[in-house]
């Protein structure tokens, strides 16, 4: 990737005039692009789009009631007696100007009488069509009413009606019913009517209370449609400021609904917006002006982001049939995280490099960064909510645009810099927190304390928390509440179909269920033709039989009376009538004047609504049990979309978790090139959404719709903030310069730029607003201080100890094998104290049982030794060492593994152990059991047990040197071994280790791949010329055999194979770039054998590498006599081959080579 970068910028280097072509070509497509940008307002795309989500919404936004807006109109100075008429003025003025005015052409319907005229037309057409009405429990109550009595009982009440003053209202009730068959069909209507909580003055629509007229204004838009409604509140609040004026202020004019809410939400965003917007800009163009000192540098950070900008909504209109404003507006604080490429350019050039050598340093982590991030946000592809999927696409593309043009265009515009005097966060910048134990310690206690603490992080799954209203908004809310509710919770119980007769069918079916609750509805008032041919068959069945002779005794009685002959001939014919199963058209009246509310009908589907009124405590309850019922009925109530959306979007969000997750640690691996270092990257993310749960779980905040958002932006500012820390490492590692500095001083800054931008909504009033605030403030402070400490400690803790640089860092697989080895060694450790235990303590010290025992810990020791993982163990014997005659065995000392290399010779030997090791929590035991002695700087005080032993055929083995060696030379032999071998009076068997040290160095305990010898040289006998010498002339003699002796094995052994393991460690955590190269020129020069086979032994020479170094350090390792200096034409390379740890002293890499070289 950096290598097609810079070829890029060499090209257009030399081409400027091409650049400038593909900037014009670019921006001209991407402005025509903009012309396929369909924009969509509906709040509605941000929930989640399955069927079940799709359903309640779609029911939802077509109840009768849910596009309303009331207006409540009462007296302007409310300290004055109530005028009704006043008001009822004001109410007709008001209605006019709505019928007529602008506003005409937003509102379906205005409410605010109610009509006698309608209500006795309702009144006919259900008498007249009760056969469309009546049920079979009707009928019972009919069949006790036809009777002689009944007719007796029921006309001279009728008559008396009918001669009352409301007579004339009531004759054609009468006339069409006189025996009221149709009263509970009409009592039934009652079901329409105005609740207890408004009351009719002169078919005015008034509060209880009297002092409040009410209008209801219906919307010709859906409550989605926010441009739409915003139209008509314009055109409301025009009429209601016209009427108050006409009015002289003396009538107060009220409009509230959702609508007004949405307006007031948005009014407060807007307000909330220019007071933190002002504040940022401020702020944030102080930082730049403080830390560029340079208009020109600012102006191109917003043209990078610009251009950025520019291609996504570009490509959005291009990809996408329609685009959500929302997510737009929620997409635009992704530009805090494109700010950071042209940020970290131009932060790198500002501090001295030239633009050629910035493009080579930040290539990496910005691609890096930019496509591990693109990848998280395209992750958001994968949510069911259309406005998150709008979001995932627009930020991606956004930044996709923004680091094309920071690596493309941006070299060729920037100045070249000496270092700049701009500020620099000086203390942050140098200061390495990750060294500081007690701090490290802090942060882990934090985050195992902000565990505990993260379950208490909740979903907000109300919306009433998200939404601003005014303290007048409130309690108008709040009386609404009260007058359409009172103390019972709401829930509509919806039928649906893809026609009104269908949908009829399918609320008939649900009326068993429904009839258990207080419900509201359309009753039986609008049946279904299924229901209408049912309802024929059992009038006629019923009338049949009775219909003759009650209308002979209904004349007879009625003429008694003084009714004149066919005074009840509309009843006759009622009953006479041959009907048919009718169209829901034919029910209009009914629809029209009452059922309104309780239908929805659209060409594709239809919705019948009914209202139950159940205890708030149970409505969930309910509403799960009624869901169960049938799948064409469903219930909900105003908080079900938002639980349903909450559901469906912390699934989403659950699953896009792990796609997220997987997507970035992929990405950082391939782009690194090692596990170890995605961990690095990856883990900081982790330990801060910990952070935040924990400190969200504290403090009682909660996420919701608008804040979890941003906690994905959080997560996209993380990766990028730890991929540029652990670049900045790699880099340091690789070449020894100063550069993490620079890292976190442009990471400061971004950081701050971000808390500014964001964080200065917490002065704002809207809730919403607000908790993007909090969790940008909580959020941005956990992955800086995260960031700052953990991959620098992590880092440093694969690559060095104690303050040096490991010769091979740390890797998951040398600490797997370290850790499993380690459990082996615990097991066997184990194993050996429960065999010496029950063998030796419970059974005895018997010389069978000891003999048992050192036979079962030379089994261990060399079952262990020779199954090392990735290591060749090897022993050589060729000299045929008898070790059943007791000697003195001396080894050279390399390692903890040494031990267990002279164990394993022979059952019959005792080592001579210091008391470290004696004391040893591990092994002390087994040690004690096979009879090791602890010997100090006295061996005289233990030479009786050690006699005794000898006696008994053990040999003792002793480790001249004392300790084991740093880097595997032969150290200084004391003379402990030769002072015992003179008074035991036996012979030396030296016994040679070889690659132990290297296994199993002694300042580390991880185990590195490799090769171990043992060789047992040969005999020293005692009747040999060294033991006529001094003992101090002894270990002189015998360590320059040693000397000998394992230089001349390491000559054998170690060879370019041995040594290539070695090398390429050497380029591990460097880039994923250097270890491929690495491995690829190790790989194909076959571990550079004939190039190395070809040098002299010793002398000096000069080679040129083009081989990245690796050729020159494996020669310099497997010559060490031979005095090598290395050129490398490319600087940098150089620059990272002198570095390598494993550089040894005979390797020099020099800056030119000399002519006649």
């Amino acid at each position: 990737m950096v290598a097609f970068f810079t070829h890029i910028y060499d090209y257009f280097k030399r081409n400027r005039r091409g650049l400038l072509m593909l900037f014009i070509v670019v921006c001209a497509l991407g402005a025509g692009g903009l012309f396929f940008l369909d924009f969509k307002e509906d709040i509605s795309a941000f929930l989640p789009s399955d069927k079940k989500n799709e359903r309640i919404q779609y029911a939802y936004s077509h109840i009768g009631a849910a596009n309303k807006i009331v207006i409540n109109v009462s007296m302007g100075d409310t300290t004055l007696p109530v005028d009704r008429s006043l008001i009822m003025d004001a109410v007709d003025h008001l209605c006019g100007l709505l019928e007529k005015g602008p506003a005409r052409e937003h509102i379906k319907g205005v409410t605010s009488t109610v009509d006698p005229s309608e209500i006795m037309e309702i009144s006919r057409f259900v008498t007249s069509n009760m056969v469309y009405f009546l049920d079979s429990t009707d009928y019972i109550r009919i069949d006790s009413l036809i009777t002689p009595q009944g007719l007796r009982k029921q006309l001279p009440l009728v008559k008396r009606m009918l001669l009352s003053p409301a007579g004339m209202v009531l004759q054609g009730t009468f006339t069409s019913d006189p025996l009221m068959i149709s009263g509970e069909l009409l009592s039934g209507l009652q079901g329409f009517k105005l609740n207890d909580q408004f009351e009719l003055y002169d078919n005015y629509i008034f509060s209880k209370d009297g002092k409040e007229a009410v209008i209801t204004v219906e919307s010709a838009y859906q409550t989605s449609e926010t441009d739409g409604n915003g139209k008509l509140i314009e055109a409301l609040d025009q009429a209601v400021t016209e009427t108050v004026s006409s009015f002289e202020g003396k009538v107060s004019v009220v409009p509230f609904g959702a609508s007004y809410i949405a307006r007031t939400n948005a009014s407060q965003i807007k307000k909330d917006s220019m007071i933190s917007v002002s504040i940022a800009l401020v702020v944030i163009l102080l930082l730049l002006i403080l830390y560029f000192r340079n208009l020109r540098d600012i102006l191109l950070i917003g043209a990078s982001v610009g251009f950025g900008s520019l291609i996504a909504f570009s490509l959005s209109g291009l990809l996408t049939d329609s685009f959500s404003l929302i997510a737009i507006g929620a997409g635009s604080i992704i530009m805090g995280i494109a700010v950071n490429y042209p940020l970290h350019f131009l932060s790198h050039v500002r501090d001295g490099y030239p633009v050629s050598e910035t493009l080579n340093d930040i290539v990496s982590p910005l691609t890096t960064g930019n496509i591990t991030t693109v990848g998280a946000f395209l992750s958001l592809l994968f949510i069911s909510s259309p406005a998150m999927r709008n979001f995932g696409l627009f930020a991606s593309l956004l930044l996709l645009g923004t680091v094309l043009f920071v690596l493309v265009f941006l070299p060729h515009i920037t100045r070249e810099k000496t270092s700049s005097p701009g500020f620099r966060f000086g203390m942050l910048g140098r200061s390495s927190p990750d060294k500081n134990r007690f701090v490290v310690t802090a942060v882990l206690l934090i985050t195992v304390v902000l565990w505990f603490f993260s379950p208490g992080a909740e979903f907000d799954t109300g919306l009433q928390s998200i939404n601003y209203m005014t303290a007048e908004q409130r309690a108008r809310m709040g009386k609404m509440l009260d007058q359409t509710q009172g103390s019972q919770h709401i829930m509509y119980y919806v039928s649906e179909g893809p026609t009104l007769d269908a949908a009829l069918r399918n609320y008939e079916e649900s009326l068993p269920v429904t009839d258990t609750f207080r419900r509201s509805g359309i009753g039986p008032f609008v049946p279904s033709s299924y229901k209408q041919k049912e309802r024929i068959a059992q009038w006629n069945a019923f009338w049949e039989p009775r219909r003759e002779r009650l209308l002979h005794e209904l004349d007879v009685a009625s003429s008694g009376l003084g009714f004149k002959p066919g005074a009840f001939e509309a009843f006759a014919t009622i009953i006479k009538t041959d009907y048919q199963a009718r169209t829901p058209d034919y029910f209009e009246p009914l629809i029209r004047n009452m059922a309104g509310n309780y239908l929805s009908v659209n060409e594709d589907k239809s919705l019948v609504f009914s209202i139950l009124h159940v205890s708030p405590d149970e409505a969930h309850t309910i509403e799960e049990q009624l869901n169960a019922q049938d799948g064409n009925n469903f219930a909900f109530d105003s908080g079900s979309i938002t639980r349903i959306m909450v559901n469906a979007l912390s699934a989403d969000f659950d699953y896009v978790l792990y796609i997220c997750g997987i997507i970035v640690f992929l990405f950082l691996t391939l782009s690194f090139g090692r596990i170890e270092l995605s961990i690095i990257s990856f883990l900081p993310l982790a330990i801060s959404w910990v952070w935040i749960l924990g400190i969200m779980g504290f403090l009682g905040l909660r996420f919701n719709i608008v804040n979890i958002i941003l906690a994905t932006f959080i997560f996209g500012m993380g990766d990028d903030y730890t991929i540029f820390m652990t670049e900045g490492m790699m880099y340091e590692y690789s070449y020894r310069k100063k550069m993490l500095g620079t890292y976190k001083n442009t990471v400061a800054l971004s950081a701050l730029i971000m808390l500014t931008g964001i964080g200065s909504l917490i002065v704002a009033r809207h809730p919403a607003m607000r908790s993007l605030a909090e969790v940008t403030i909580i959020g941005m402070l956990s992955v800086v201080v995260t960031t700052y400490i953990v991959p620098p400690f992590l880092y440093r803790l694969i690559t060095t100890k104690k303050g040096k640089y490991r010769e091979e860092p740390l890797t998951l697989k040398n600490s797997f094998y370290s850790a499993f080895a380690f459990l082996f060694f615990v097991v066997g450790s184990v194993y050996l104290t429960l065999t010496g235990f029950f063998l030796l303590t419970l059974g005895g010290r018997t010389d069978k049982h000891k003999l048992i025992f050192h036979k079962r810990l030379a089994t261990v020791s060399a079952f262990v030794l020779f199954r090392v993982p990735e290591v060749k163990t090897q022993l050589i014997n060729k000299y045929r060492a008898d070790f059943n005659k007791p000697s003195v065995i001396i080894a050279n000392h390399q390692s903890h593994l040494d031990l267990m290399a002279l164990i394993m010779l022979h059952p019959k030997i005792i080592i001579l152990t210091n008391q470290r090791t004696w004391h040893s929590p591990f092994y002390g035991l087994i040690i004690r059991y096979a009879d090791f002695l602890p010997v100090g700087d006295d061996l005289d005080l233990e030479m009786t047990r050690i006699r005794s032993m000898v006696q008994k055929g053990y040999s003792v083995a002793v480790f001249p040197e004392g300790t084991r060696s740093r880097d595997c030379s032969i150290l200084r032999f004391h003379k402990g071994a030769f002072h015992l071998a003179q008074e035991l009076g036996l012979d030396i068997t030296p016994v040679l280790l070889h690659g132990f040290g290297h296994v199993l160095p002694k300042e580390d305990l991880l185990l590195r791949k490799g090769q171990m010898t043992v060789e047992i040289l040969p005999v020293l006998r005692r009747e040999d010329m060294l033991f006529s010498k001094t003992l101090a002339e002894q270990s002189r003699i015998v360590r320059k055999m040693y000397i000998a002796e394992y230089a001349r094995i390491a000559g054998e052994i170690e060879d370019v194979d041995y040594f290539a393991n070695k090398v390429i460690h050497n380029y591990i955590y460097k880039g994923r770039s250097v270890e491929r190269t690495a491995r690829k020129v190790m790989c194909s020069n076959r571990n550079f054998r004939k190039m190395t086979e070809q040098l002299p032994l010793t002398g000096e020479v000069t080679i040129e590498d083009r081989h990245q170094g690796a050729f020159a350090l494996t020669a310099a390792l497997v010559r060490k006599n031979l005095k090598i200096n290395a050129y490398i034409a490319d600087p940098l390379i150089r620059e990272l081959a002198s570095h390598c740890v494993s550089v040894p002293d005979n390797l020099c890499f020099i800056h030119k080579m000399k002519n006649n070289e």
